[in-house]
C-alpha cells in the first residue's frame, strides 16, 4: 500500500491518507510506528475517496501533481499480532 499519513486511529478501525489507490473492500496489512511500538495489523477498507492533489516536488518549472486518497478501514483481528493489543503498544512514549 505504500506510505500512509494517519488522519484518525480509534479501537475499532483508522483513517489515512495515501498517494496509492487502494480497492474498498479488500484487506491490507499495516505496519504502524509510533516511537519504539511497532504493530502489524490486517484492516479492511471501508471507504476510500480522492480528496486533493499534491506537488511531488521533482520540478521546479511546472509542478508535477498526483491524487491522494483518504479511506478509512476497520481492524481485522488487531490482537493477533500486537501481544498486549494496539493500545498497549501505542502507550510506548515516542
Amino acid at each position: 500500500m505504500g506510505d500512509l499519513t494517519l488522519l484518525d486511529l480509534s479501537r475499532t478501525g483508522i483513517s489515512f491518507e495515501t498517494s496509492n489507490p487502494i480497492t474498498v473492500g479488500k484487506n491490507y496489512f499495516l505496519e504502524l510506528r509510533y516511537g519504539e511500538a511497532v504493530v502489524n495489523l490486517e484492516v479492511l477498507v471501508k471507504w476510500c475517496v480522492p480528496r486533493s492533489r499534491v506537488s511531488d516536488g521533482e520540478s521546479s518549472e511546472q509542478p508535477v501533481y498526483q491524487p491522494v486518497y483518504q479511506a478509512g478501514a476497520r481492524f481485522v483481528d488487531i490482537l493477533r499480532d500486537a501481544p498486549g493489543g494496539l493500545w498497549r503498544a501505542l502507550e510506548v512514549e515516542p
